[in-house]
């Protein structure tokens, strides 16, 4: 479940960021502002992924509702920084003003 909830936030996000460039909303370098967010979203997402999966193998967590959490956690976080680390190169190569090529 959480796999598609991933791959469809992350067409609908690179879909948005598509048409904002294409529609002309923002300035021109919308899709340089889309990809450095995303960036960030994506870092801090995949280091709390990291961090709650060091905390699942670690089994720092009390009883088994502590252990379900994490575990949930760590997958949604995972699975939001695959999301947006997608929509950062899908950004950057939409990006007209640096040129990266698919």
């Amino acid at each position: 479940m959480t796999r598609w909830i991933t791959v469809t936030l992350a067409v609908v996000l690179a879909a948005a960021v598509f048409l904002a460039r294409e529609a002309g909303f923002g300035s021109e370098t919308t899709t340089w502002d889309a990809a450095r967010a995303s960036a960030w979203a994506a870092f801090v997402l995949l280091w709390a992924a990291v961090f709650t999966g060091i905390g699942v193998s670690m089994k720092y967590h009390p009883g088994i509702e502590g252990q379900v959490t994490a575990l949930e956690l760590h997958r949604v976080a995972g699975s939001l920084g695959l999301a947006y680390t997608v929509v950062h190169a899908g950004a950057l190569v939409l990006d007209p003003y640096i040129g990266f090529a698919p």
